[in-house]
C-alpha cells in the first residue's frame, strides 16, 4: 500500500518521539487521561509545527489531522499501525505494561479493533497475538 511521504513522515515522528508529558502522550488505557487527549494532542501540534516555515507547519498540521481523523485509507492504515505498535512491544516484553496495570484481552481488542479499519490483515494478526499472550500468561482473560 502506497503511503503519503508526509504521513508517513508524521508517524516515524509518533513513534520515535520523546518526552511524552510535554507533547501530551496518554497511557492508551487511562479513560480519565483520555478524555481531553484531544485538546492537548492540538496544543502540542500547534506548538511543534509552529516552529516550522508556515507552509511546512501547515502542511504537517494537515497530515496529522488527516491522520487524527482517519481520513483517507492510508491515514486509517497509519493509524492501524499507530495502534499496533505498542500491542508488538507488549507482546515481545512478555505482556510488561499489561500486568502492570493488569489490562484484559478485552480491554486490548476493544480498545484496538480501529486496526481492521486500516488493514484486515492486521487485525487478524492482533488477534493471535492478544490470543497467544492469555496462552502464554501475559494478560488475563
Amino acid at each position: 500500500m502506497y503511503m503519503k511521504p508526509g504521513l508517513f513522515m508524521w508517524m516515524k515522528y509518533r513513534s520515535k518521539r520523546r518526552r511524552p508529558e510535554r507533547y501530551s502522550d496518554t497511557f492508551a488505557y487511562d479513560t480519565a487521561g483520555n478524555e481531553d487527549k484531544h485538546e492537548r494532542e492540538m496544543q502540542a501540534a500547534q506548538r511543534i509545527f509552529g516552529l516550522l516555515s508556515t507552509e511546512q507547519g501547515e502542511e504537517l498540521m494537515n497530515l496529522w489531522l488527516e491522520f487524527e481523523r482517519k481520513e483517507s485509507k492510508e491515514a486509517r492504515f497509519a493509524a492501524s499501525i499507530d495502534r499496533l505498535h505498542p500491542i508488538l512491544n507488549n507482546y515481545y516484553n512478555e505482556g510488561d505494561t499489561w500486568r502492570t496495570y493488569q489490562i484484559t484481552n478485552e480491554q486490548i481488542l476493544k480498545r484496538n479493533c480501529e486496526i481492521g479499519n486500516g488493514s484486515k490483515t492486521l487485525w487478524a494478526y492482533t488477534q493471535q497475538l492478544v490470543h497467544h499472550s492469555i496462552a502464554r500468561g501475559y494478560i488475563r482473560e
